[in-house]
């Protein structure tokens, strides 16, 4: 929102009004707005410069309350504003709930300002209770599946009220279903099934192999579920599962370049698990050797062919193929 889209007509400004007199107001300078003038209107003037009178003497009135929504609706994004909000919102004893329904306002018209989610952050926070939050979310994403500060905003108040459980990972599955492609919901569901107490066990890991590779089939190009399948597998190896390696196979024939690229990923771990290093006071010295194995010949032809089906990244397939054949010439 720009500064001429709060005004309103029928607006009077601070210095006409009588119960504002007493106070002198403390405009920008030359010397402030000099180097890069930014263009403001007269309410933007008028407002910031009794904003800044009542800061400078600390101020904690039910005016200088009010004048901080007036400057709120000049520029949602000022943090100074919000923060002397926040002490008049203490000294003044207003009510939580008021306030919060005040930030959906705001939310509403600036969903990606920073500053309007950290002060609902902090009202949870004082309030101790994030009774309906979790809906308020759910209808910020519902308008844009993507906002990074809803999701954000989502994580911290899960862990933060210990909400983090089977419910949503539901509700990250629910938005998956809505948009394959949202990386958000991926990561969410990662974040979860990581914060449980359970973790990624065996069993988990099975179930979400099997969930990641269903929408992989659903969507073959989607990077999102591939990071994931790989986000799932990076503690005990991405050459831990044979049914990974045998989808991955698959997928291959189909000329999917994450499937092959992932391959190639299986196949280098699998190379690197099978060179022993010995270390002493002066040198590494190598105990074992792959010389022409299996592994290393697979993995130089899934290389070759990604540099033909993925000539954008080629630079980065023939740096993977000097690293197999290094391994191999060892």
């Amino acid at each position: 929102m720009t500064s001429d889209e709060g005004d309103c007509v029928d607006t009077v400004f601070y210095s006409q009004r009588p119960e504002w007199k007493d106070i002198t107001p403390v405009y920008e300078t030359e010397h402030e707005s000099c180097a890069v003038k930014i263009a403001t209107s007269e309410h933007f003037r008028d407002a910031f410069g009794y904003f800044r009178a009542i800061l400078a003497i600390g101020e904690k009135s039910e005016r200088a309350f009010e004048l901080t929504t007036t400057c709120m609706d000049q520029n949602p994004a000022n943090y100074t504003v919000w923060q002397y909000r926040r002490e008049l919102l203490v000294h003044l004893n207003k009510d939580l709930d008021d306030e919060l329904d005040y930030t959906k306002s705001i939310i509403d018209d600036n969903p990606k300002n920073y500053q309007v989610w950290h002060h609902r952050k902090v009202l949870l926070m004082r309030k101790n209770d994030c009774t309906g939050e979790l809906n308020f979310i759910k209808s910020v994403l519902s308008n844009d599946s993507k906002n990074y500060h809803a999701w954000q905003h989502r994580h911290w108040v899960v862990s933060h009220f210990k909400r983090i459980g089977p419910a949503e990972v539901e509700f990250a599955s629910e938005l998956i279903q809505e948009d394959i492609r949202n990386n958000s919901a991926w990561n969410y569901r990662f974040f979860i099934l990581s914060s449980m107490d359970e973790g990624y066990s065996e069993d988990v890991t099975a179930k979400e192999i099997t969930y990641c590779t269903q929408k992989i089939v659903e969507c073959p190009g989607n990077e999102s579920a591939w990071n994931y399948l790989a986000g799932i597998l990076v503690n005990q190896g991405l050459s831990s599962s044979d049914s990974v390696r045998e989808f991955c196979l698959a997928m291959r024939e189909k000329k999917c370049v994450f499937a092959i690229s992932f391959l190639l990923d299986i196949y280098v771990e699998l190379i690197e698990k099978n060179v022993g290093v010995e270390e002493n006071k002066n040198h590494v010295q190598e105990v074992s050797y792959l010389s022409a194995s299996p592994s290393s010949n697979f993995a130089l032809q899934i290389v070759k062919e990604l540099r033909e089906l993925d000539p954008v990244r080629e630079k980065y397939w023939k740096y993977m193929m000097h690293k197999v054949e290094n391994y191999t010439n060892q």
